[in-house]
């Protein structure tokens, strides 16, 4: 076998590699994106954003969020992570144990400062659902 040959075998190899890794997080990461269902109706008629809002206004919204999991997790959002407007933002409850099939709901409050310009504004929210032995089954949903 050539140098050319064994260097062109070796790459295939590597990339065969690659690609199962990659398909195997990927898979992994949406079946337990699954173990979670997010709803926020107040977006449904909005293409999945909020209502707008002008500086100075708030809003109340609730977060519904289904355990699809055979195991009780304690769920709570990461505000420190939902990104520019987290400082605008309250979360009432915001520990709330979930029983398997039950859906809880969150309370958050956006305030807008009088200061914020007119625009659109992202939210991530991440959240982390910790089960009874303590391991992390955190999951995230996008506005």
């Amino acid at each position: 076998m050539s140098r050319y040959n064994f260097k062109t075998t070796i790459m295939r190899i590597y990339l065969k590699t690659l690609f199962a890794v990659m398909l195997l997080l990927f898979v992994n990461k949406f079946a337990l994106a699954q173990d979670f269902k997010v709803t926020i109706t107040s977006t449904d008629d909005c293409s999945g954003y909020l209502k707008p809002l002008k500086a100075g206004n708030s809003l109340q919204f609730q977060i519904a969020v289904k355990n699809n999991r055979a195991d009780t997790c304690k769920v709570s959002i990461q505000k420190e992570n939902i990104g520019y407007v987290s400082s605008w933002i309250s979360i009432d409850d915001n520990s709330q144990d979930i029983f398997p099939g039950q859906t809880i709901n969150f309370l958050l409050t956006i305030k807008v400062p009088t200061s914020a310009a007119e625009g659109e504004y992202s939210m991530f929210l991440n959240f982390n659902a910790f089960d009874k032995k303590n391991n992390n089954h955190s999951f995230i949903y996008y506005t």
